[in-house]
């Protein structure tokens, strides 16, 4: 009687979570301290330093932006690359990405974005680490799988590619909210997802997103097929279907400048549907077994396929071994199989076809190279050498203490240390700042107001290629897969026509031979009236008569203006307000119209006292203004179309968020 009493009034939980689940901290700490360490060689090395497009694109840029910050300022448009550029719409900025703010604050240096990266791999680390303790993995077994994912060839491989990085770090965290929503936290997980969602977009690689998406959902049927199918199923879609949209709405503020600056970009008209660049080659395979079995690491010449930094996969020289004692464990092989035969197939390429038939999927025509969804084929290999280290713990217990210290030491040293992919064995300095302090000390004093620099496109001499956004030189060129392309074939079209080279503003160069600055003494105002107006009916026409344009006496429209009619003798000058606006006072004694040597845009305004004044497409690449007869002020600024709506919507995400926090955290009778 009395036994039955005590029973009944200390009731036990209806469904106990089993022992293994809860988390055993010794282990965590294992890939915690292995990354730490590893990572503080290239963070307090003087002689160690980020390189490649870790400079070229992420800190020119972030720099940019953290200067614009401290000054209260958000420079929608640069004019120092491309002879304008619409700078806070490009996705690769990563101005908006919670995880980058830290680093923004700190001003956003060499070693600051080093620090970025060393964060994004401790985050990979833990990541992977609670999600296999979740899968009933024994914390050791979860310790080897963060070491293998974090601290494996991906990463190392693509230690210059921030937004890769990030995006692959926060893949695993995805996941694991994913499994949350399915066994039971729905609501907290769903504001996790959200926030993790929305965060991984922001982060500026769009095809890792993409293929983070793809990953989550690959892996979302064996998670609700290993816990009760049909409530699983709806649990499943109402998180994919809550992420998806809470996402989108707290990325708005980039993606939606981000989508009209694609438009308007080379990379509209891409189409990789049949593209054979970058995809898997058995050759580069063997980097899973001998690092620098294609030369990417000795720092002698490349054999291998494509980019250096894309085909590198060592993982130690345990992966393999422990992944196929791993396919032993009959729970893991149902997450392998559902996540890495298809991106297997899909970084195959056309040749097998599945990477045909994804591509009519939305926005994966417009990517390439399909090697970088690598990270999830990595996951999955961490999965299987974690689920081999449990099995081996069955028989030895010492074998994963002997596994996590021989993967520490090998990883470290293979991965990071001596791997010149991860980072360049040079200081700062002597790779790009005293290149780009030459430039500045040369070419800034002896560059006139109000005129640019020309260059060739991606020459090291200079500094990094985005060096114009450090030194605030207004130029011709950059570095950047969306350059606006009618800017991009207008700079094609001056091999044709020199005399478009006036049209640009250009007053200086450089002589590459000589090494030695060059004049341009016929080029042309920022601002000026064109005493004639040819009228090119098309995109096409209008490209085609630039190779005749004979600024400044002609001007190409793309469509007939009846109430203009050009002043030969109007007369305009040009002031500079910021960097995202211009004051143009004029005389004309007719409408007519002033042609502006600035890309065109949407987002220019211009007003004439006050009084809009039509914006127009002029010489194919550039803007022109329809002004008033008088002599008047032509205010030109720079509007982005998107960015309140983007704001506002990302204002929604927020309170979607906070809905979400509200539901998970409520208390419960």
């Amino acid at each position: 009687m009395a036994k039955k009493k005590a029973v009944k009034s200390s009731p036990t939980p209806a469904s106990p979570p089993p022992a293994t689940t809860k988390l055993s901290f010794s282990w965590i700490l294992a890939p915690i301290a292995v990354v730490v360490i590893a990572y503080c060689v290239p963070l307090l090395s003087d002689t160690a330093s980020i390189h490649w497009d870790a400079v070229d694109v992420h800190y020119s840029a972030q720099r940019y932006f953290a200067d614009h910050l401290l000054h209260r300022v958000l420079p929608h448009w640069t004019p120092y690359i491309f002879a304008g550029f619409p700078f806070l719409a490009d996705p690769q900025t990563g101005g908006w990405y919670p995880g980058n703010w830290p680093f923004l604050l700190a001003g956003a240096g060499p070693k600051a974005i080093e620090a970025e990266l060393a964060a994004h791999a401790l985050l990979a680390a833990l990541g992977v680490y609670l999600l296999l303790r979740r899968w009933l993995l024994s914390g050791a077994a979860a310790a080897i799988g963060a070491l293998c994912y974090s601290m494996g060839g991906f990463f190392a491989g693509h230690s210059s590619h921030i937004g890769i990085f990030e995006s692959a770090a926060l893949f695993p965290w995805l996941v694991l909210a994913l499994l949350t929503a399915v066994e039971g936290q729905f609501w907290k997980a769903a504001f996790w997802g959200t926030l993790i969602a929305g965060s991984l977009i922001l982060a500026g690689h769009f095809q890792t997103a993409l293929y983070v998406f793809t990953g989550l959902v690959l892996l979302a049927v064996p998670v609700a097929i290993a816990n009760q199918p049909k409530q699983a199923f709806r649990k499943v879609l109402g998180f994919l279907a809550i992420v998806a949209l809470g996402g989108f709405l707290l990325s708005a503020v980039q993606t939606l400048p981000g989508l009209e600056l694609t438009r308007q970009s080379l990379r509209n008209s891409a189409d990789y549907s049949s593209s054979s660049e970058g995809v898997l080659e058995p050759r580069g395979l063997l980097t899973l077994i001998l690092p620098d079995s294609l030369g990417a690491t000795s720092g002698g010449e490349y054999r291998g396929p494509g980019d250096i930094t894309q085909y590198y996969f060592y993982a130690g020289f345990l992966l393999l071994p422990l992944a196929a004692l791993g396919t032993l464990k009959a729970s893991a092989r149902p997450y392998a199989f559902w996540l890495g035969i298809p991106a297997l197939l899909y970084m195959a390429g056309p040749a097998l076809g599945f990477f045909r038939l994804v591509s009519w999927l939305p926005g994966f025509r417009q990517i390439r190279a399909p090697i970088h969804a690598w990270f999830l084929l990595a996951f999955v290999l961490a999965l299987l050498a974690a689920a081999g280290v449990d099995w081996l713990a069955a028989r030895w217990k010492w074998a994963p203490a002997v596994a996590i210290a021989v993967l520490a030491i090998d990883l470290s040293i293979n991965n990071l240390w001596n791997n010149p992919l991860a980072y360049a064995h040079e200081s700062f300095a002597t790779l790009y700042g005293d290149h780009m302090d030459m430039t500045g000390r040369n070419v800034a004093p002896n560059l006139p107001k109000t005129t640019r620099f020309e260059a060739p496109d991606q020459l090291a001499a200079l500094g990094p290629m985005n060096h114009p956004l450090d030194l605030h030189i207004e130029t011709t060129y950059g570095y950047n897969p969306l350059q606006l392309s009618r800017y991009s074939r207008y700079r094609s079209a001056i091999a044709r026509n020199p005399r478009l080279r006036d049209a640009l503003s250009v007053s200086r160069g450089i002589d590459t031979k000589a090494g030695a600055l060059t004049e341009n003494p016929s080029v042309l105002p920022r601002a000026y009236f064109p005493r004639e107006l040819v009228v090119a009916p098309g995109e096409a026409e209008a490209l085609r008569a630039l190779d005749a344009l004979d600024p400044p006496r002609q001007a190409i429209l793309e469509s007939s203006l009846p109430n203009v009619e050009q002043d030969p003798s109007a007369t305009a000058a040009f002031e500079e307000d910021g960097e995202q606006a211009y004051r143009i006072p004029y005389k004309s004694a007719k409408v007519s119209v002033l042609r502006v040597a600035t890309p065109y845009f949407p987002g220019w305004e211009a007003t004439v006292d006050g009084v809009p004044c039509p914006v127009l497409r002029a010489d194919y690449a550039m803007m022109a203004i329809v002004v008033p007869a008088g002599a008047h002020t032509a205010n030109l600024r720079f509007h982005s179309t998107w960015f309140a709506i983007g704001a506002a919507l990302s204002g929604c995400g927020l309170i979607l968020l906070a809905a979400l926090a509200a539901l998970g955290w409520k208390r419960r009778p």
